[in-house]
């Protein structure tokens, strides 16, 4: 499995519409945006979570959400037929891919859950760091104690290429 890691000194870039979406408007967050999107997700992490994430973009092909993690119980994934694409904007945390997940469960058609991952490689992202996970990929991103991150990620619907 393979994954892509980019240093960028730009956080995200507006979005475009696709043609059949032209009708409306672009949507644009600025980096006050984001801290405050931040300060929002921090606030509603608790005693029995170690992320939470709002969905701030839903097409039939692609949505998009911020995520905020802080230390504690990762979710070790693989989707069969998303492509997931993270931006990072703040914070840091250990990416883990590839390999595979033990104690598979399929928590919905193509979406898969397991107890932790085997035989991944760990990487350190952090703000800038832009990452392309492909389908079927086991994924995680871990934190350290006194750390946290927050990153956007895309997740597209892959076209088979």
């Amino acid at each position: 499995m393979q994954f892509k890691i980019f240093r960028t000194f730009i956080l995200f870039l507006p979005l475009t519409l696709s043609a059949a979406e032209n009708s409306q408007q672009a949507t644009y967050w600025s980096k006050d945006d984001l801290d405050r999107y931040k300060t929002m997700l921090a606030e509603q992490v608790g005693n029995n979570h170690s992320a939470v994430a709002d969905r701030i973009i839903d097409y039939d092909n692609y949505f998009a959400a911020m995520v905020y993690r802080e230390p504690g119980s990762s979710l070790y994934e693989a989707h069969a037929e998303w492509v997931d694409v993270y931006m990072v904007s703040d914070g840091q945390g250990i990416l883990t891919v590839g390999g595979a997940l033990t104690e598979v469960t399929e928590v919905s058609p193509g979406e898969f859950r397991g107890s932790s991952i085997v035989g991944g490689t760990d990487q350190l992202i952090s703000e800038g760091d832009i990452v392309h996970i492909p389908v079927n990929s086991p994924h995680t991103v871990s934190v350290a104690e006194g750390e946290t991150i927050t990153y956007f990620i895309l997740k597209v619907k892959d076209s088979g290429n």
